[in-house]
């Protein structure tokens, strides 16, 4: 299982714990062009977008070092995507 399917698994058990049905949020993730100037593999970055039944969308970056399912659980405890 790769990093991003944990983080994939983790948003969707925050939509589970907050009472919403992870079935009806999509999630969608492209890896975004590599940075020149980086070192490697350690600067891979990636963003991911959430759709809300609603409509309602945002996208986060991810990366090592980086919590996209910190802040996505933030904006669903927000209110966000109501």
């Amino acid at each position: 299982m790769s990093d991003y399917d944990q983080e994939l698994d983790q948003a969707r058990q925050a939509l589970a714990a907050a009472g919403r049905d992870p079935a009806g949020f999509a999630f969608a993730m492209d890896f975004l062009p590599p940075d020149d100037a980086g070192g490697g593999m350690f600067t891979m970055e990636y963003e991911v977008a959430v759709t809300a039944p609603s409509g309602k969308a945002r996208t986060y970056l991810g990366s090592i070092g980086r919590d996209w399912v910190a802040q996505f659980s933030d904006d669903l405890a927000g209110g966000a995507f109501d």
